[in-house]
C-alpha cells in the first residue's frame, strides 16, 4: 500500500502520517528527510543531490523520484509506505504513477476544523479507509 498525504505546509500531513504509521506499521517517508539521508549515507544519488543542494538549487523531479525509489527499495517498505511532501506537482504525480502503476493509491483527508491530534478520530478514519481499500483491491 502506498499512501500519499497532500496538503499545504502546516496542514497536518506529518501528524497524520505519524498516526497512520503507528496504525499500519509502514514507514513515513518525508521527501526532505529522504534527500538528507541519501546525502548523509553518501549514496551515488546522494552525492548528486549534495552538489545541487550546496549550490542552493532545487533538486530535479527526476532525481527526487530516483532518490525515493532508492529509499522504497529497502525492506521496511515491502508492505507499503507513506509519502509526505511528494508529489508536489502534476509531473511528479505522473512520474510516480508511471513508476508504481496500479499499486499507487492516493488518499487525502481534509482535517480542517478537526482535532488532528485526536488518535481515536484518526483510528476510526484509518479503519474505514483500510476496509474500503481492501474491498476495492
Amino acid at each position: 500500500m502506498i499512501i500519499i498525504l497532500l496538503g499545504p505546509p502546516g496542514s497536518g500531513k506529518g501528524t497524520q502520517a505519524n498516526f497512520i504509521q503507528s496504525k499500519l506499521s509502514i514507514p513515513h517517508l518525508s521527501t526532505g528527510d529522504i534527500l538528507r539521508q541519501s546525502v548523509k549515507n553518501e549514496t551515488n544519488l546522494g552525492s548528486k543531490v549534495k552538489d545541487i543542494m550546496a549550490k542552493g538549487k532545487l533538486v530535479s523531479d527526476d532525481l527526487v523520484l530516483d532518490v525515493i525509489k532508492e529509499r522504497v527499495s529497502q525492506s521496511d517498505c515491502d508492505q507499503g509506505f507513506i509519502l509526505d511532501g511528494y508529489p508536489r506537482n502534476i509531473a511528479q504525480a505522473e512520474s510516480l504513477s508511471d513508476s508504481y502503476g496500479n499499486s499507487l493509491f492516493t488518499a487525502y483527508e481534509n482535517w480542517e476544523g478537526k482535532n488532528d491530534s485526536d488518535p481515536e478520530a484518526f483510528n476510526t478514519f484509518i479503519d474505514e479507509f483500510d476496509a474500503t481499500w481492501k474491498k476495492d483491491t
